[in-house]
């Protein structure tokens, strides 16, 4: 027996294609972090430049370069889903058509780096390196087993036809 899935209209877009729904952009969101703390004006050092030591674990969390090259398969993903529509590119295309993994790919690093890193440095664990890896493995189990990711990243508004002169 398979599984039907069942849509609303306003699950659709004008191009007549599922729309990301909000639990996807949390993902995109979040496996992008590192980069959005880093355009926000370098969190890091503000918080440990004006209030003396950093003990929240942010600075050594987050300041680390590995980090924002975990997240380059994420940033890829985020400009193919912002670029979703009709007018796009082969490499657009062919990048959502991938995105599941490539987000996959992103988590996964990142889960192990923030292990590794956090071993080979011997840095204290606190709450917030839990806390990525809970998240981190949440989201890889997310996109590895729902029915519904899988359907949004096979899903492409179709290629506007050229007009001729």
């Amino acid at each position: 027996m398979t599984k039907q899935l069942l849509y609303r209209p306003q699950d659709f877009t004008e191009d007549g294609v599922l729309r990301i729904g909000f639990l996807l952009w949390a993902v995109l969101v979040f496996l992008n972090r590192h980069l959005i703390l880093l355009l926000f004006g370098a969190v890091t050092s503000f918080v440990g430049g004006r209030f003396g030591l950093d003990s929240s674990g942010l600075n050594a969390l987050y300041s680390n370069p590995w980090f924002l090259l975990s997240g380059l398969p994420a940033v890829a993903v985020l400009i193919a889903a912002l670029r979703r529509d009709r007018k796009a590119g082969g490499i657009i295309r062919r990048l959502w058509r991938h995105g599941r993994w490539l987000l996959l790919i992103s988590a996964g690093v990142d889960l192990l780096l923030l292990i590794t890193l956090g071993m080979l440095t011997r840095a204290d664990i606190n709450l917030l390196h839990i806390l990525g890896g809970v998240l981190d493995s949440y989201v890889l189990l997310y996109l590895y087993r729902s029915a519904w990711v899988r359907v949004r990243f096979a899903d492409f508004p179709a290629a506007q036809e050229k007009s001729g002169s």
